[in-house]
């Protein structure tokens, strides 16, 4: 049997689910790698999802830590135990939306086209939360959980966000408290909007 000290359970950069079991030869300490992303290579599922859209992160620039966009080089150990130098994973603010999403509406939804051609090419991209609003996906994926859904809007930037309307048996149609809403910059509108043929597979998770 193989010590814990030497082998890991590495996460899945696009999903956060378990991805690849590490195992050193040379018997080396990899335990710190347990539970972390080791890499951008995606898990069995998301390869899966690659291969029938494209996969969208919904992420919040504002609360990122600046300069997440470009995480410059890192030192790492190779499969030999040797140092070497790699370029580091981009790591934002993640809000819990994860979707797959059809090419068409990639080149419906986003500009430039050279963008449009590098999510294509890359199956996966990051997306603005406020950006997912704006283009029908979350309420679209509220409809389809059979959920009651409310979309409220910040008086003071005009931001919007939506939560889910909760009731309980000695309160009927009691909505819960809406989370607290931080002051952001505007987004300029889109007129792309969502539909159930854009979207493969949608699901929420909490932030971790």
């Amino acid at each position: 049997m193989v010590s814990k000290q030497f082998t890991a359970m590495t996460r899945c950069f696009y999903c956060g689910e378990g991805a690849n079991i590490l195992i050193h030869k040379q018997l080396r300490d990899i335990s710190a790698a347990h539970d972390k992303v080791h890499d951008m290579q995606p898990c069995s599922k998301c390869e899966g999802y690659m291969r029938q859209g494209v996969i969208l992160i919904g992420i919040s620039d504002e609360k990122s830590d600046r300069g997440w966009q470009h995480p410059g080089e890192v030192k790492v150990r190779d499969r030999h135990g040797r140092m070497t130098t790699v370029r580091g994973i981009p790591n934002p603010f993640r809000t819990g939306a994860f979707m797959v999403v059809s090419e068409d509406f990639i080149r419906r939804a986003f500009n430039p086209p050279e963008l449009v051609s590098h999510v294509l090419r890359c199956r996966w991209a990051f997306i603005e939360h406020e950006a997912l609003f704006k283009l029908g996906i979350l309420e679209h994926i509220a409809q389809q959980a059979g959920k009651p859904y409310r979309v409220c809007e910040c008086t003071d930037c005009h931001h919007h966000w939506c939560w889910e309307v909760k009731t309980a048996p000695e309160t009927p149609n009691a909505p819960s408290k809406p989370p607290p809403l931080r002051r952001r910059r505007k987004t300029t509108p889109t007129t792309s909007t969502a539909t159930a043929e854009d979207i493969y597979a949608a699901q929420t998770r909490q932030t971790p």
